[in-house]
């Protein structure tokens, strides 16, 4: 039996509305199931909460058994991927326990209460559910073929006193980018929030600890309680040509083991660097903060057969590209 209780009935529902925030810090952590720095990981899961017996308009408060668990996040972006690193402080991780991840890229709320409720889930409104003993997808209401698939990369680390789950979810299968304003400038808001379910023996349920859910647990199916996660590192909203004033790789053409780009900055602006093959495949990219000037950076080229490849800086919302062909 756990030992560790964490009580959390102290909290009212007065404001359906009242939300948590989040940061989404601009950086690519290692999948390693370390917190890296560029996690804020100061966001706890306070709130104890469970299913209504029955649904009412408004809804009252439905609270939960004391918390068994201890666990916080910490949110990162780059042009690629969302990152979510989870801590939980848990005496005893067993098959059962889980996070659960809810989205809204548009940060719509559905609340239809009283005209149609319970409200339901929109296009752009995601959950995601990891098995903590093996972070895999195994729950979503989206289309297989996109969600599901939106998980790339995951690490599942055993702690002294519980785990670290580490996830990397890719933009491009949470349909990110079908949003018109889908860039990634600095104070952008998405709907977000984060649940951990915790056993105690395989099928005993012990307490589920909410981060923003407000009244009982219905994140799965409505998303006027989720909190919010706000996008922090790109400090303008200029085409990267207005800041990137020249793009030069050299040696061109490459006949060594690694080229070097040299980019000269009129100002501080984040943006990602990604080596891409002729059909546009990715095959390298980093999350780089440029600085006023000159701003050189390597890219390793022994494992490239020879060919026309292409360097591509993005800020978001444009992109600058400069071609150079290996020739060795």
């Amino acid at each position: 039996m756990k030992n560790l209780t964490v009580y959390s009935f102290l909290f009212l529902c007065v404001n359906a509305f009242g939300q948590n925030n989040a940061m989404i810090n601009a950086g690519t952590p290692i999948i390693d199931g370390e917190i890296d720095k560029v996690y804020d990981m100061s966001n706890v899961l306070t709130k104890s909460l469970q299913q209504p017996q029955k649904l009412e308009c408004p809804p009252s408060v439905v609270p939960g058994p004391p918390l068994n668990n201890i666990a916080t996040f910490g949110l990162a972006w780059d042009f690629t991927n969302l990152y979510v690193a989870v801590k939980v402080i848990d005496a005893s991780v067993v098959q059962g326990d889980n996070i659960e991840l809810f989205l809204s890229l548009t940060n719509s709320r559905t609340d239809k209460c009283p005209l149609n409720w319970p409200a339901k889930y929109e296009p752009d409104d995601i959950q995601l559910l990891f098995d903590a003993k093996s972070p895999i997808v195994i729950k979503s209401p989206q289309d297989p073929q996109g969600v599901y698939a939106a998980l790339t990369n995951s690490s599942f680390k055993k702690t002294s006193n519980g785990y670290i789950m580490e996830l990397q979810l890719a933009w491009e299968y949470l349909e990110f980018y079908s949003d018109p304003k889908g860039d990634f400038r600095e104070g952008r808001l998405i709907g977000f929030d984060v649940k951990n379910v915790d056993y105690d023996t395989p099928g005993t349920k012990l307490s589920e600890a909410h981060w923003n859910q407000c009244c009982f647990d219905r994140a799965w199916t409505e998303t006027k309680n989720f909190g919010t996660a706000t996008f922090k590192g790109i400090t303008s909203t200029r085409d990267v040509q207005e800041v990137v004033s020249s793009l030069d790789i050299f040696p061109n053409p490459a006949k060594s083991d690694k080229i070097t780009v040299k980019l000269t900055s009129v100002s501080s602006e984040w943006v990602e660097i990604s080596l891409l093959n002729t059909v546009s495949k990715k095959l390298y990219s980093s999350n780089i903060n440029l600085l006023p000037g000159a701003n050189k950076f390597e890219f390793d080229t022994k494992e490239l057969p020879n060919g026309v490849y292409i360097v591509l800086v993005s800020n978001g919302r444009s992109n600058k590209s400069q071609k150079f062909i290996i020739s060795n």
